[in-house]
C-alpha cells in the first residue's frame, strides 16, 4: 500500500490532535449540553395558529391582540344534551348550565332565554309601516262592531266583524311580528331532541393544556349528573373550537411521536446497513441527536414554541444533519481501510471530505439563516431553528463523531471490511492517468446523459409558469388518510341550534363608544337590507329614490285610494257621515308625518348615505356581496322608538274610549293581545336582559362597543379572505375608522407575505451558493457548475409537481430554498473529490455512495412528515423528499456526464 497521502492542512492537523487526546471531555462536555437541551425543548409547544406565522407586527395580529385586550376570549364551548325527549333535555340542560355557572373558568353560561322584556315589548319591533297598518285595522274594527250595532240586518255585518278579529287575534300578531320565531327560548333543533348550553370560557383555545382540562373536566361534571336518569338515550357532547382543538393537537403530537420514531429506526436500520454494523449507529446518531436537542432547546429559549409549519423540525433536523455525519464516517472509514492509523485518518478526513463537508453545511446552514429576512414566520422561525441545528450538526459530525469514534477504538477496536482491491489504494496526484482528451474516443454515453438530462429540464422549466399556488388554504387543513366519518367543520347539528352564522369566523368592528357603535351597525344594516342594485346606484355616486308614498295606514297610496273609492260608493248615506269621521282619523296630519318618517326609513337615512358615500364605488360594492349577517347591542334594540309609542298610545287610547261599543265577548277576545300595548317607554341598552348584555361587554364592563359581523365564502380561500379584507379592514364612522379584527384577515397577509418573501429568499439562497462556491474552488466556472446542477434538479421538480398536478402552498415552498443548500452540498462533494484528482470512478464508488446515503436519510428525515395526518405537512414532505432525490440523480449522473464531457472539450 502507498504511504502517499493528500496534503493535511495546519488547522486541521491540530484539531485532529486535540481530538485524539481529549476525547473524553469532548464527550461528556457534548453530553451535558445535550441533556440540558433536551430539559428545554421537553417543553416545547406547538401553537397550530396561523397568526403564529406573522410577526407580532403584522396589521391582522395587531388587531387580534387589540381585540382580545377588549373583549378577552371570543371563542365559545357548546355542550350539546340529546335524546328522543324534549323535556329530559330541558330538565337536564337547566341542571348542567347551573353547575356550569359555578365554573370560574367560564365567563358565562347561556341556556334559558327570558324573552320577558322582548315579548312584552313586541310592537316596538315591528316596523313603523306595519304599526300604522295595526292603528287602521283597530279603527276599522271598532267601525265594523259600530255597523253591525247600526245595522237593520246585523247578520250581513258578521263576516266583516269575523275579518276584523282574525285580523286581530293573538295567533295572527304573533306571526305577523314573529315573536316565536325572532327570539327562541333554547338553543334547540330537531324539535328539542338536541338541545345546547353555550358558554364563554375566560381562556381562549389555543392554550391547548386549558382546553384539554377544561373539555375533560365539563364531561366529568355533565356524567356526575347522571344524565341517564333523566332519559336512557341521553348523551353529552362538547364542541366547538375547543373540543377541535384538542382533538387537532392529540393528532399532531401522536404523528409526530410516530413518525418521529419510525425515521429514527429506519435511519438506524440503514447505518447498519450502509457501513455493516451497529457501531455506526451510535457514532453517527450520538452526536446529531445532541445537536438536534441543542436545536430544540434554543427554540425553546428563544421562540418558546413552534408554529405550524416547524412543528416537525425534529424529524427534518435528523434528515438534514445526519449527512455530515454519513460523509466524514465514510472517509474515515476509507481511510482506515487504506491502512492508516486513527489519528492520521482523522487529520486526512478533516484535511479532504470535512473541508466540503464543512463548505456544503455552511451553504445549507446560511441558506437557512436567510430565511430570516422573511416576515412569513413560517420561513423565519424554520430557518433559524434548522441553520442552528445545522451548525451543531455539523460541530457534531467534525468534532464530537471523531472523538467517540476514538473512545470505541481504545475500548474494542473497530474491524471495517476490507474494501474491494481497485480501491485499497488511491495513486498519488502524479502517479494518476492524465484526464481524458479530445484525442480519446468520443464519450457518447455522457453525452446521451447530459443531453437528456438538458432537454427533461428544457421541457420541465417551460412549465413552471403553469404551477398553481393553492390559494384554498382549508383544503391543506384537511386529513391525508381518511378516517371515522365525522360531519366536516361547518356542518355539525349544533350549529342549526345556537345559528349557524355565529358559530363560523366572524368579524368585529372595534369601536371607541356607543355612537361609534350606531353608526357601524346602521351602515351594516343598511348595506344588507339593501339590494345588489340599490347598492351600484349608490357606488356610482347616485341617490336612492324614495319607496313609493303610503298612507297614515302605512298602504300604498294608489290601494288606499281605491279601497276608499269602492267603499264609498257602497254605504248609506248615515254611513257615510260615519265613514267620513273615520276617514279623518285616517287622514290624521300627525300620522301621515309617521308614514312619510316610515317611508324615509325604508330608504336610507341621510347620515348612514353619508357614511356609505366615503368608500369607492367598487370597495362598497363588495362589502355589500360579501356581507351575511351582523349583531351588536343595537340589533335587540328597537329603531324609531318615538314614533312607535304614539301610535301605540293611539292604539291603547282609542280601544279604550270606544270598548263601550265592543260586547263582552269581543272585549274578551282583545285582552289575549292588550298586553302588548302596555310598553310606554323606549328600551335602552341598559334595559336589555342580561343574556344579552353579557355578550356585548367587554373587559373592562363597557356595554356595546363594539360591532359582530358575518361574510359570505370560505374564509381560508385566500381569494374571498382578501376581498373581505380589503373591503372590511376599516368602517368609517362619524368619530373615524373603526379597525375590525378577523382571524381569517391573516390568510391574505401570510400569502401577500409569501409572495413578497419568496422571489428574496430564493435570490439570497443562490447568492450564497454561488459565493460558498467560489470560496472554495476559488473560480466561477466550479461555481456555475454547481449552480446549474442544482437548477437542474429544481427544474425538474417544478414540472413533477405539475405533471402530478400538485400545487404550490405555503407549506412546501419552504423546501425550495433549503433543497438549494442541500442540492448545493451533493454538487460540491462530487466536484471537491473531482477535483482532488481521484477518478471518477472512485468519486462516484465513495462520494457518491456517500451521498446517496445522505439523500436516503435526508428523504427518511422528510418522510416522517408523511405520517402527519396534514395536507401541509404532508406537500412540505412529499416536496423536498422529492427534491433531495432529484438532487441525487443531478449530482450523481448529470454532473459526471458533465465533467466527462467538459473534459473532452477541453482537451479538444
Amino acid at each position: 500500500m502507498s504511504d502517499e497521502r493528500p496534503q493535511i492542512r495546519a488547522p486541521a492537523e491540530r484539531l485532529a490532535g486535540l481530538i485524539v487526546r481529549r476525547p473524553w471531555r469532548i464527550l461528556v462536555a457534548a453530553l451535558v449540553v445535550g441533556a440540558l437541551a433536551l430539559a428545554l425543548a421537553l417543553q416545547l409547544r406547538i401553537d397550530q395558529q396561523l397568526r403564529a406565522l406573522l410577526p407580532d407586527d403584522a396589521r391582522s395580529t395587531a388587531r387580534i391582540d387589540a381585540l382580545s385586550e377588549r373583549l378577552g376570549n371570543q371563542s365559545e364551548l357548546y355542550v350539546t344534551v340529546r335524546s328522543p325527549s324534549r323535556e329530559a333535555n330541558l330538565r337536564f340542560g337547566a341542571l348542567l348550565a347551573d353547575a356550569l355557572r359555578q365554573r370560574a373558568e367560564l365567563r358565562y353560561v347561556l341556556f334559558h332565554l327570558d324573552r320577558e322584556l322582548f315579548e312584552r315589548s313586541a310592537l316596538l319591533y315591528a316596523d313603523l309601516e306595519d304599526l300604522l297598518d295595526l292603528r287602521c285595522r283597530v279603527i276599522e274594527r271598532i267601525r265594523a262592531e259600530v255597523r253591525r250595532e247600526m245595522a237593520l240586518f246585523p247578520e250581513d255585518e258578521a263576516e266583516a266583524v269575523a275579518a276584523a278579529d282574525a285580523g286581530l287575534s293573538e295567533e295572527e300578531l304573533r306571526g305577523r311580528y314573529e315573536l316565536d320565531t325572532r327570539l327562541p327560548e333554547y338553543y334547540e333543533t330537531d324539535e328539542g331532541r338536541l338541545v345546547v348550553i353555550k358558554a364563554r370560557p375566560v381562556a381562549p383555545d389555543t392554550d391547548i393544556a386549558f382546553a384539554r382540562q377544561l373539555f375533560a373536566e365539563v364531561g366529568e361534571l355533565a356524567e356526575s349528573l347522571d344524565p341517564r336518569a333523566f332519559h336512557p338515550e341521553m348523551t353529552i357532547g362538547i364542541e366547538g373550537s375547543y373540543a377541535e382543538q384538542s382533538r387537532r393537537v392529540g393528532g399532531l403530537s401522536r404523528d409526530i411521536v410516530r413518525g418521529s420514531a419510525l425515521v429514527v429506526g429506519l435511519l438506524m436500520l440503514s447505518l447498519a446497513l450502509y457501513f455493516r454494523g451497529a457501531r455506526a449507529i451510535a457514532l453517527v446518531l450520538l452526536p446529531l441527536l445532541i445537536a438536534v436537542a441543542s436545536a430544540l432547546g434554543f427554540a425553546r429559549v428563544v421562540y418558546g414554541e413552534l408554529n405550524l409549519v416547524s412543528a416537525f423540525i425534529f424529524v427534518v433536523l435528523l434528515g438534514l444533519g445526519i449527512d455530515f455525519g454519513i460523509h466524514v464516517l465514510a472517509r474515515l472509514r476509507d481511510e482506515r481501510r487504506r491502512g492508516r492509523e486513527l489519528a492520521d485518518a482523522i487529520a486526512v478526513t478533516l484535511s479532504t471530505t470535512a473541508l466540503s463537508t464543512l463548505a456544503g453545511g455552511l451553504s445549507t446552514a446560511l441558506t437557512c439563516f436567510l430565511l430570516v429576512v422573511a416576515d412569513f414566520r413560517g420561513f423565519s422561525q424554520f430557518g433559524v431553528v434548522a441553520g442552528v441545528g445545522v451548525l451543531l450538526s455539523l460541530l457534531g459530525a467534525i468534532v464530537v463523531m471523531p472523538a467517540l469514534m476514538v473512545i470505541l477504538e481504545r475500548w474494542r477496536p473497530w474491524r471495517s471490511h476490507a474494501a474491494p482491491a481497485r480501491a485499497t489504494v488511491e495513486p498519488a496526484p502524479e502517479a494518476r492517468s492524465p484526464a481524458p482528451s479530445g484525442r480519446g474516443p468520443v464519450p457518447w454515453l455522457a453525452i446521451l446523459v447530459l443531453g437528456t438530462g438538458l432537454v427533461i429540464g428544457g421541457a420541465a422549466a417551460s412549465r413552471l409558469g403553469d404551477l398553481e399556488f393553492e390559494y384554498d388554504l382549508g383544503r391543506l387543513d384537511q386529513p391525508v388518510r381518511p378516517k371515522k366519518e365525522r360531519p366536516r367543520e361547518g356542518h355539525e347539528p349544533f350549529r342549526d341550534a345556537v345559528g349557524r352564522n355565529t358559530t363560523l369566523a366572524p368579524a368585529v368592528a372595534l369601536t371607541d363608544d356607543l355612537a361609534g357603535t350606531l353608526d357601524v351597525h346602521r351602515q351594516l344594516a343598511a348595506l344588507h337590507r339593501l339590494s345588489a342594485d340599490e347598492v351600484a346606484i349608490l357606488a356610482g355616486g347616485g341617490a336612492l329614490p324614495l319607496p313609493p308614498a303610503i298612507d297614515a295606514c302605512g298602504r300604498p297610496l294608489a290601494a288606499a285610494a281605491t279601497g276608499g273609492a269602492d267603499a264609498d260608493a257602497d254605504e248609506e248615506d248615515d254611513e257615510d257621515s260615519m265613514i267620513d269621521e273615520e276617514d279623518d282619523d285616517l287622514r290624521d296630519p300627525a300620522f301621515v308625518a309617521l308614514a312619510e318618517r316610515a317611508r324615509q326609513h325604508r330608504a336610507l337615512d341621510p347620515e348612514v348615505a353619508g357614511l356609505l358615500a366615503r368608500y369607492p364605488g367598487e370597495r362598497l360594492v363588495t362589502m355589500h356581496d360579501r356581507l351575511h349577517d351582523l349583531a351588536s347591542v343595537f340589533s335587540y334594540v328597537p329603531e324609531l322608538q318615538e314614533e312607535k309609542l304614539a301610535v301605540i298610545r293611539d292604539i291603547r287610547r282609542r280601544i279604550k274610549e270606544k270598548s263601550g261599543v265592543l260586547s263582552d265577548a269581543d272585549q274578551a277576545r282583545l285582552k289575549s293581545w292588550e298586553p302588548y300595548l302596555e310598553v310606554d317607554a323606549p328600551i335602552s341598552a341598559a334595559d336589555l336582559p342580561e343574556w344579552v348584555r353579557v355578550q356585548f361587554t367587554d373587559e373592562a364592563g363597557v356595554l356595546g362597543r363594539f360591532v359582530v359581523f358575518w361574510t359570505k365564502g370560505a374564509k381560508a380561500d385566500y381569494r374571498n379572505s382578501k376581498k373581505i379584507y380589503d373591503a372590511y379592514l376599516d368602517i368609517e364612522t362619524r368619530e373615524g375608522p373603526a379597525p375590525v379584527a378577523a382571524s381569517f384577515f391573516v390568510i391574505p397577509e401570510i400569502v401577500d407575505t409569501i409572495r413578497g418573501d419568496g422571489p428574496l429568499v430564493i435570490a439570497l439562497s443562490s447568492g450564497v451558493l454561488v459565493l460558498i462556491a467560489l470560496i472554495l474552488f476559488r473560480g466561477i466556472g466550479a461555481a456555475l457548475v454547481i449552480l446549474s446542477t442544482v437548477a437542474l434538479a429544481l427544474a425538474w421538480l417544478g414540472g413533477l409537481l405539475w405533471l402530478l398536478g400538485y400545487k404550490l402552498n405555503f407549506f412546501n415552498v419552504i423546501a425550495f430554498p433549503l433543497l438549494i443548500g442541500m442540492g448545493q452540498d451533493d454538487a460540491v462533494h462530487i466536484l471537491h473529490r473531482f477535483r482532488e484528482g481521484s477518478r471518477m470512478g472512485v468519486v462516484l464508488r465513495e462520494t457518491g455512495g456517500a451521498i446517496f446515503m445522505t439523500t436516503l436519510t435526508t428523504v427518511l428525515g422528510y418522510g416522517g412528515m408523511v405520517f402527519a395526518d396534514h395536507l401541509g405537512l404532508y406537500s412540505l414532505g412529499f416536496t423536498a423528499a422529492s427534491g433531495m432525490t432529484l438532487c441525487l440523480v443531478a449530482s450523481v449522473v448529470v454532473l459526471p456526464a458533465g465533467l466527462r464531457v467538459m473534459s473532452w472539450i477541453r482537451g479538444r
